[in-house]
Order: C-alpha cells, then structure tokens, then sequence
C-alpha cells in the first residue's frame, strides 16, 4: 500500500505528541512555551493533511482513520497533562473521552453495517474549540502568561472550556443521530 504525502504528514502529527509531553514533563515556562509551539505546529498539521488528501486527490481510508485517531491521540494526552500540572479540571477530560469512545464505537458499528459516517462540521468544530482551550492553556502556563505578555482571565478560560465542552457533547449527539439507522436495524 502507498504511504501518501498526507499521510506522512498524519504521522508527523503523531511523531510530535512524546515531544510535547516530554516538554511539559520539564514544568517550566520555557519547557511550556515550546511545547505550545510544537503544539501548533502538529495542530496546523491537521490542516494541512486534509488539504493535500483533497488537492492531490489522495484521499484514502487510512488517512481517513489515522486522522481521526491521530487527532485523539494528540489532544486527550496534552489535556491529561494539563490536569497533573492542575491547569485543567479531570472531568472535562472524562467527558472528552467518553465521547470520542461513543463516536469511535458509533462509527465501527455503522462500518460494520456498511455504513460511513461521514467527519461532521461539529466535529471539526469541537476539535477546533479543544485546541484552542490547549493553546490558552499553554499560553497562561508558559513563558508568555509567567512574564505577563499574555494572560487569559480566569473567566476567559472557563468560557472556552464551556464552548467546548458545548460542542463536544453537541457533536456526540449529531454522531448519535446520524448513526440511528445502525441502531433500528
């Protein structure tokens, strides 16, 4: 099986995620603010994965799969971080989890049933929202929030973390919908 570009660039994105956490391991500003840095860098390679699959006309379902499970596996670690280093509340995480859980299950039993549930726009938008709560995050507990550059109220991050909690339960329930029909069978 060919390995696309897009695809390279999906596993680059997973490469990044030990990087990451070995940079946050270090609990300092600096560390933080590099990890943020690499942080973004993965974050717009979820971008520019999906763009080159539709522009080189390399869309696969192993991309499909690997992006979808990349993207997991770059955002719910970086959030168990947070919550040991006491920037971020465990169960948002929990419910985070349980519903990537529902809709990854939600997904193999429509495939199973030769059924695709297609990536949702409140998908794309719940992972949106949980990377920019991570980026706020990072920038408070960096260099940046640590000398007063920026610094994101408290209430700010709490309005963030509502959005996205919003959104991930909403995109839960549009995945649910959409996969009714595996269920009435």
């Amino acid at each position: 099986m060919k390995t696309t570009l897009a695809t390279k660039v999906t596993l680059t994105r997973l490469l990044l995620v030990p990087v990451i956490l070995l940079l946050m391991a270090m609990r300092t500003p600096t560390g933080l603010f590099y990890a943020e840095m690499v942080f973004i860098i993965a974050s717009l390679t979820d971008w520019l994965d999906g763009y080159l699959a539709r522009t080189r006309n390399e869309v696969t379902n192993l991309g499909k799969f690997l992006d979808q499970i990349v993207d997991k596996l770059l955002i719910v670690p970086i959030m168990i971080a947070f919550v040991a280093l006491g920037e971020l509340v465990w169960w948002y995480v929990v419910v985070v989890v349980m519903r990537d859980t529902w809709v990854s299950g939600m997904r193999m039993a429509a495939a199973a049933s030769d059924m695709v549930i297609a990536a949702s726009s409140w998908g794309k938008w719940k992972t949106g929202s949980q990377i920019g709560l991570l980026i706020v995050l990072f920038t408070n507990s960096s260099i940046l929030g640590a000398k007063g550059f920026i610094v994101f109220p408290g209430w700010f991050v709490w309005f963030f973390l509502l959005i996205s909690l919003i959104l991930t339960l909403y995109s839960a329930w549009d995945y649910t919908w959409k996969a009714r029909n595996v269920f009435l069978r």
